[in-house]
């Protein structure tokens, strides 16, 4: 029976139309990247990667692929350029998840310090990838075609015998117990060894894992040694799980014996190189401390001004900018000197009484008079003058001009006023 690829159909379908549009294919596969395979074997690939142009940023595509349940899948990887850094690959990645009801990751993978991902291999009978990217632009993408093989036959292209140590030097590759996905012979005990180097790192993956017996993971030795596992011994069922090693040597073994033999194990690695820090981590670690100086800077300055506000506010209802006060008039009186009479200057009489007019002059005269005396013994027989004034003299000193009587003791009024400054 033939069976119809429908994604694959919808997809060719879709570029036709576009290219008959004249829009950009890269552009409306992003928009619909999302995928579903369900024949026994096709091909999945990443958006804009049959164009060969790169994948747009911000993608999130997921790519489901699901056989008849007595199969299991194989996906072997044709193409793989994602831009991001192993082990974690924070940039972009594609995320591997094995089985059907509870989807287990057996990790991230990129290429930009990596190479090409090792083969996939799932005992079940579903497998999806999960194809994410950042903002900071992309590479060509993924190709990989997939298959899938008969879970009771021999037809993985994997599980052959072990009879001696094998070395391994690919920057990726598979290992599985002997005779998987079948169960396992008695009585063997099979070594790998995975010559990494001194500037690279490993990650390995288990697919499978369905042991009754012993089996031992080990680095860095010539010969196998219990006492020196990195990872202790491993029995029964596990569900897919991954580790990652910086040794430059991996040591796996695998041993059973004449009892209970189950599927076993099928694991696959893949070598990057070590990097201290890239570029772009640079970059990234410089962007964030800038922006926290920034924040910290913008911050100060933030709780500076409300401080300098906040004192300002409270010192306002004790200051202004000028004030004026004005005084009340104050009365000065100015009085002749102490010191005795002026010369040429009498005071005025006391008590002299208003009834006691001065001669009649006639008009013709000048004003004051000639020194006329005054009459020495008015009726009564008393002086004219107090005692004390020089007989004959005027009231008010002489040679005044126009005989204007000198002022008398006045009265001064000053306005004072103040100024306040306020300073700051």
């Amino acid at each position: 029976m033939v069976q119809v690829d429908i994604c694959n159909m919808n997809r060719i379908f879709l570029q036709t139309i576009t290219v008959f549009l004249g829009m950009d294919v890269g552009l409306v596969e992003s928009l619909f990247c999302d995928g579903n395979y369900t024949s026994s074997n096709g091909t999945v690939s990443s958006p804009s990667f049959s164009s060969r142009s790169t994948y747009k940023n911000s993608l999130d595509c997921t790519y489901d692929i699901e056989v008849g349940g007595e199969y299991g899948i194989k996906l072997l990887w044709s193409a793989f350029d994602v831009r991001g850094e192993m082990p974690n690959c924070f940039e972009d990645s594609v995320e591997i998840f094995l089985g059907c009801v509870s989807r287990h990751s057996i990790g991230k993978y990129c290429s930009e310090n990596g190479y090409k991902p090792f083969d996939v291999y799932s005992s079940e009978n579903c497998l999806r990838l999960v194809f994410k990217t950042d903002t900071s632009g992309g590479g060509k993408g993924f190709q990989a075609s997939y298959s899938s093989f008969l879970l009771n036959g021999r037809q993985s292209g994997v599980g052959g015998e072990c009879s001696s140590t094998k070395t391994l030097t690919a920057t990726s590759g598979v290992i599985s117990s002997p005779n998987w996905p079948q169960d396992y012979p008695n009585y063997r005990d099979c070594y790998w060894n995975i010559e990494v180097g001194n500037k690279r790192s490993i990650k390995i993956a288990f697919m499978d894992f369905h042991l009754e017996y012993d089996f031992l993971y080990g680095d860095d030795h010539e010969s196998y040694d219990k006492s020196d596992t990195l990872k202790e011994s491993n029995c029964g069922e596990q569900d897919p799980f991954y580790l990652m090693s910086s040794k430059e040597r991996i040591w796996i073994r695998f041993k059973s014996d004449r009892f209970t033999n189950h599927r076993g194990f099928v694991a696959g690695y893949v070598m990057y190189d070590k990097t201290s820090v890239s570029a772009k981590t640079v970059g990234i670690v410089i962007g964030v401390l800038v922006a926290v100086v920034v924040l910290i800077a913008i911050g100060v300055f933030v709780f500076y001004k409300y401080v300098h506000q906040k004192r300002v506010r409270a010192r306002a209802p004790q200051q202004m900018a000028v004030a004026y006060t004005t005084a009340q008039p104050q009365q000065v009186a100015m009085y002749p000197p102490s010191a005795g009479p002026q010369q040429g200057y009498a005071p005025p009489p006391y008590n002299q009484g208003a009834a006691a007019p001065y001669p009649t002059q006639e008009k013709s005269g000048a004003y004051p008079p000639s020194r006329q005396p005054y009459p020495l013994e008015p009726l009564g027989g008393e002086a004219a003058y107090l005692p004390g004034q020089p007989g004959g003299a005027p009231p008010y000193p002489t040679g005044q001009p126009g005989g204007v009587p000198p002022y008398p003791p006045h009265v001064t009024i000053v306005d004072s006023f103040w100024k306040f400054f306020c300073s700051y």
